[in-house]
């Protein structure tokens, strides 16, 4: 019964860590596209 709870823990806690790392690949991507589109054209010689 242990055994089953720890397995159950465990997958909970890689679908949490998959979610964060998600949503920070997310936001990473999010700002490089913002930093591509609207910041790197206002550099001179860009």
């Amino acid at each position: 019964m242990e055994q089953e709870e720890q397995h159950r823990d465990a997958g909970q806690e890689a679908g949490t860590a998959a979610i964060k790392w998600g949503a920070i690949v997310i936001i990473v991507l999010a700002i490089l596209w913002f930093l591509a589109r609207y910041v790197i054209p206002l550099l001179p010689g860009a």
